[in-house]
């Protein structure tokens, strides 16, 4: 059972942009501290949808 909010299109887009956000990080080399923040930020927006 989905719940109301993982129907929407913007919360949809959030959790792709999350995926898009690690796969990023990912191909970072070095820069600890700024894919740590990215991250984090990324992670709070569908959570602001909620």
């Amino acid at each position: 059972m989905a719940f109301g909010h993982e129907k929407l299109d913007v919360y949809r887009a959030a959790i792709e942009y999350v995926g898009w956000v690690y796969r990023f990080c990912e191909a970072l080399a070095g820069h600890r501290n700024a894919k740590d923040q990215l991250l984090r930020a990324s992670q709070v927006i569908p959570l602001n949808i909620v």
